[in-house]
């Protein structure tokens, strides 16, 4: 029974979601969007505990259905309203207007935030996301809907990159993860776009003193820190696109120097995981060659990604952010650490410490590049020689 459920719920969201496709976008949908909306509500607010993980399971997919339904809805609203725009005609977006007059969004987060229906949060968050990528720029302006963006991802951010997480707590909250970074970078790709929407996420933190705040960059750097390799790769990019938000009312340069701890943590990280790579097999212990060759290319990877991204911070950063980065690298790294691996006795730490050098010199910042050179041509490495 609970297979031909599943077979009937799919084969019904294929005929609907090939008839959305095909039909023209009409005020009609507004009935579609409100009609799934009330639906995925009613199975939310009337949901018990289930007798079986099937009904819980047929629960989940009908919510995500809904949730595919309204996304599918709001595609075709904003490409109808694009070109109403590129023709000179009025906006027209009856769907929008509905999930901001019956607060969508907000029900939404709560429903996340409370845990109700743990299975379907990913594809809450996709909906969450999809709202931004489409209509941020009308949306985030409107009532207060920026402040419940920005509340539910710094609270988000808080309980993802909570430090007492056990591994099995992290790895069940590997696709939320995901997607609260996927929700961040759909923010900060559209205030690229509109650089009039950074306002409604800077925060006075003083009452005294006018010092803002932009906790969308801090949720960005606590993934970046505490994330795997993908998410780094995630983060990083967007990352790179907030140096660009360096506008009169906001310094982002100074800001991020003085404000935040990334750059600190950065080079940290870069000489953590520079260490862990080193220490690896340097005192010549006997270890498996499939777990030494396993861990060694997971870390070469690792320092590889992690330099390149410092190469690319120092192409984009703005120049006091630029000085700032390579001097803590310069003055962290490559003198407390790298000059003495360089000449140490033991063969293995001197050798892969001139394996780093080989890479240092491909890096494509001219700034950083200076900043490797002079360590290189400094008296100290001269007379140590």
């Amino acid at each position: 029974i609970f297979e031909l459920k599943m077979f009937i719920l799919k084969a019904f969201e294929s005929v609907v979601s090939s008839a959305l496709e095909t039909v023209a976008p009409t005020p009609d949908h507004i009935q579609l969007y409100s009609q799934s909306f009330y639906k995925l509500r009613k199975i939310i607010q009337s949901q018990e505990i289930h007798d079986s993980e099937e009904e819980e399971e047929l629960t989940t997919q009908e919510c995500t259905r809904q949730l595919g339904m309204m996304t599918k809805i709001l595609m075709i609203e904003a490409k109808e309203n694009e070109e109403n725009k590129l023709s000179g005609h009025e906006s027209f977006t009856p769907c929008l207007d509905f999930a901001v007059s019956h607060e969508v969004i907000p029900f939404l987060i709560a429903v996340i935030q409370s845990n109700q229906l743990p299975r379907a949060s990913v594809s809450i968050l996709k909906e969450l996301t999809n709202l931004i990528i489409y209509f941020g720029q009308d949306l985030l302006p409107q009532q207060t809907i920026h402040r419940h963006y920005d509340t539910f991802i710094k609270l988000m951010t808080r309980i993802c990159c909570d430090s007492t997480l056990t591994s099995f707590e992290r790895n069940n909250i590997r696709n939320i993860r995901i997607e609260i970074i996927h929700l961040i970078s759909a923010l900060i790709q559209k205030i690229s776009e509109y650089p009039n929407l950074l306002n409604l996420f800077l925060h006075e933190t003083n009452s005294t003193e006018l010092e803002l705040e932009f906790s969308l960059f801090s949720s960005l750097v606590s993934f970046y820190f505490d994330g795997s390799p993908k998410e780094r790769d995630l983060t990083g990019s967007s990352i790179l696109l907030t140096f660009s938000f360096s506008f009169s009312n906001f310094d982002i340069d100074s800001y991020i120097c003085e404000k935040t701890n990334f750059i600190s943590e950065f080079i940290n990280h870069i000489c953590n995981v520079y260490q862990r790579k080193n220490n690896n097999n340097s005192n010549g212990i006997s270890v498996p060659l499939i777990q030494l060759s396993k861990s060694k290319n997971s870390l070469l990877s690792e320092i590889s990604s992690l330099f390149q991204f410092l190469d690319q911070c120092s192409i984009c950063a703005p120049n006091k952010l630029r000085n700032e980065l390579c001097l803590k690298f310069e003055t962290q790294f490559l003198k407390p650490i790298l000059r003495l691996d360089l000449f140490s006795e033991n063969k293995f730490i001197s050798s892969r410490a001139t394996e780093n050098i080989t890479q240092f010199l491909f890096f494509d910042s001219s700034i950083l590049l200076d900043c490797f050179i002079r360590f290189l041509l400094s008296p100290n490495n001269n007379n140590n020689n």
